[in-house]
């Protein structure tokens, strides 16, 4: 028994060295894990800051694409007026074309009928010079 608390005692002991020695051990790993993380913690605050300043641009984008949603909106309502407009002008440059097809040709039919009475008339004043002759014969 006497071996036995002994063998006891020897692996208590030895395990009370191994919890020193990996205590130790990670003491000494504690500057080198700390020179590690200050870059990642100096890299994710880096980080923080791009997404932020992201974060301001992009929201300076939304309100860009907001405006130009809206001028784009007023452009295509002005756009609808103008080409209704412009329809509007051109039915009445089509009436106007009609009616100025119409009265040239009721002028040429005024003109035509101008000159069948002049021609009458003409002949007529012939026929009248041509008695007044005879009668003064």
């Amino acid at each position: 028994m006497l071996q036995d608390d002994i063998a006891m005692g020897a692996i208590g002991h030895a395990l009370k060295a191994l919890r020193k020695r990996h205590l130790l051990e990670e003491g000494a790993h504690g500057p080198a894990f700390i020179a590690l993380s200050s870059p990642l913690v100096h890299q994710g605050s880096e980080w923080k800051d791009k997404a932020g300043n992201l974060e301001v641009e992009l929201q300076h984008c939304y309100k860009s694409q907001a405006r130009l949603s809206e001028q784009l909106v007023v452009e295509v309502a002005e756009s609808r007026a103008s080409k209704a407009l412009v329809q509007e002008k051109e039915a009445i440059i089509t009436d106007l074309q009609n009616d100025f097809t119409k009265a040239r040709d009721e002028y040429s039919l005024l003109k035509e009928l101008l000159e069948e009475k002049t021609k009458a008339l003409e002949l007529v004043i012939s026929e009248n010079q041509e008695l007044k002759a005879q009668l003064e014969q």
